[in-house]
């Protein structure tokens, strides 16, 4: 098997992306970016101070089961931008296809993934209540605590699962399989696949911070001069869903190229199977 090198593989994902950036975006735009623009109009506003975790808790109610549907798109979309490259020369529309026809596996995929992450969440309260009652923490200390047991613990199950996604969209008929396959294949390359994703989501991060200070800020303040504050919001939301839709593309595209490479070296058809 020849060394697997990310600078290559990365160099090749930024190619393929510029050559067929006319067809990828409008399928990233409409599956990753519609999702989060509708997501970010739906999710109610802070009240102010004064909102009780309570009423807070009513207003979430309602928006949520919107998540269905916008995890649906995304699902769809990471599947056809998959297909796309996996398979040159497909139309968008086949594209589309072959996505809906593989999408039921993706949904199987999705709840075995919840599977997990609830066994991960409860496995990570179960740590914290114990040392936070052992040393004494109180509520704010315990909630950190938390929070910084589950971020690496949700990071390495993401990794570790990246592949799952173009496996499934090859033609892979089984989610359980496919999971197995990435688990795999990403034992023997987490920390490069780890070094990789550091990287990549630092750099989106620094970009979209940057974007939203800058001309986020320059809309909003822009909004209020014109006594449009509520449209200004929703055009800065429109544009960060704008940048989050094309970055999760190409993040697709290099996923997707990862698998074709790993199943080259491995001699495997690009089926999944």
């Amino acid at each position: 098997m020849a060394r697997l090198s990310m600078s290559d593989l990365w160099d090749e994902t930024r190619a393929y992306v510029r050559r067929e950036a006319s067809l990828l975006l409008p399928v990233g735009l409409a599956t990753f970016g519609l999702p989060s623009l509708v997501m970010g109009t739906l999710v109610p506003r802070p009240t102010g101070p004064s909102a009780s975790p309570a009423d807070q808790l009513v207003a979430q109610g309602p928006w949520a089961y919107a998540m269905i549907p916008v995890a649906l798109f995304i699902l769809l979309g990471s599947l056809t931008v998959s297909a796309m490259v996996l398979r040159p020369g497909i139309s968008v529309g086949e594209a589309l296809r072959h996505a809906l026809r593989r999408l039921f596996p993706g949904v199987l995929a999705i709840l075995l993934l919840s599977v997990i992450g609830t066994a991960i969440v409860m496995l990570a309260a179960a740590i914290s209540a114990a040392v936070a009652a052992g040393v004494g923490w109180g509520t704010q200390q315990a909630s950190a605590f938390l929070v910084l047991l589950l971020i690496p613990m949700v990071a390495w199950v993401m990794i570790q699962t990246s592949l799952m996604w173009p496996i499934l969209a090859a033609g892979q008929p089984s989610a359980l399989i496919a999971f197995r396959q990435s688990l795999r294949w990403a034992r023997r390359h987490f920390m490069r696949m780890l070094a990789v994703t550091v990287v990549f989501w630092l750099a989106y991060v620094a970009i979209l911070g940057l974007t939203q200070l800058a001309l986020g800020s320059i809309v909003l303040i822009g909004g209020r001069l014109l006594g449009v504050p509520e449209e200004a919001q929703t055009l800065v939301i429109a544009i960060t869903a704008g940048i989050a839709a094309i970055v999760q593309t190409i993040w697709v595209v290099f996923w997707a190229r990862l698998y074709a490479r790993l199943a080259a070296d491995e001699g495997s058809s690009i089926s999944g199977t």
